[in-house]
């Protein structure tokens, strides 16, 4: 969960501050384009969140339990 975190730029990762320079850069000069970017950025981490809730607290896939005339040992 920390890597996820880590890979969308949150804070304290060094990611985190290139992430807020370039927002905030882009912010002086074109703020119609920083909100553009804010909400790139938001989908980004939502689309990582995603796969990372089924990742870690998905159901387990019933293929791969033992079938009928399988002995566990």
């Amino acid at each position: 969960m920390l890597s996820v975190v880590a890979i969308a730029g949150m804070p304290p990762f060094g990611i985190f501050t290139s992430e807020f320079l370039l927002v905030t850069s882009t912010f002086a000069r074109s703020p119609w384009l920083a909100i553009v970017l804010v909400v790139g950025l938001l989908i980004a981490f939502s689309a990582l969140a995603i796969r990372l809730q089924g990742l870690a607290f998905g159901d387990t896939d019933k293929r791969h339990g033992c079938g009928p005339g399988v002995s566990r040992r």
